[in-house]
């Protein structure tokens, strides 16, 4: 359907205030609907403008949304500001690795030399222990030396015991004997004392 009543450019106002209207609104826009606003014009009037009119809005809100380039005098700037912190911040961090470095290597020497002290009284437990065991070993040989001794000299004393009783035992029988033979002798029985015992002439006589 031709315009008739409106020109083009007056179209394109009106669909430009209801597709603004449409938009506060929150309603999609379409064709149909901005055709039911304006009250006028065909589609194929219509489709065009809103076509171009969003186009134009797309263009205008990714210029709006784009960042424009750096000027150089404030890139170069940038650039100073930035390699000066860099390098303070780079400073800072190689104090702190040194200082790392430092305590990491003092720590080591001091673990060395505790090591180096764990290994030194654990040789002294070791000799201890082979002292304590030596000495153990000593009192028990001489704790069976002595038992070994003990049980000699109880059979020492058992066999000087048995001589001491043998020894008795024949000099009461050679007593026995000597006042046998005497008392066999004619007119003898007066030649023994009181005590039973001949007189010592006689008996070595005898």
């Amino acid at each position: 359907m031709a315009i008739k009543e409106t020109t083009k450019a007056a179209l394109e106002k009106k669909i430009r205030a209801a597709m603004a209207e449409l938009e506060r609104d929150g309603i999609r826009i379409t064709n149909s609907i901005v055709r039911e606003k304006v009250k006028t014009g065909s589609f194929r009037d219509i489709s065009p403008i809103v076509k171009a009119i969003r186009a134009e809005k797309e263009v205008k809100a990714k210029a709006e949304s784009q960042v424009p380039d750096m000027p150089e005098e404030i890139a170069e700037l940038a650039t100073a500001i930035w390699e000066g912190a860099y390098r303070c911040a780079d400073e800072v961090a190689a104090a702190e690795r040194q200082a790392h470095a430092k305590e990491i290597k003092e720590l080591k020497i001091e673990l060395a030399d505790k090591e180096n002290e764990v290994t030194i009284v654990e040789s002294e437990m070791d000799e201890a222990m082979s002292r304590a065991d030596n000495a153990e070993a000593k009192i028990v040989e001489q704790d069976l030396a002595i038992q070994g001794l003990k049980i000699l000299v109880a059979s020492l004393e058992g066999r000087l015991q048995g001589r001491a009783d043998g020894s008795a035992t024949q000099e009461s029988n050679a007593d026995d004997r000597q006042k046998a033979v005497v008392a066999d002798l004619p007119g003898q029985q007066d030649m023994f004392d009181s005590s039973g015992e001949a007189p010592s002439a006689i008996a070595s006589t005898a």
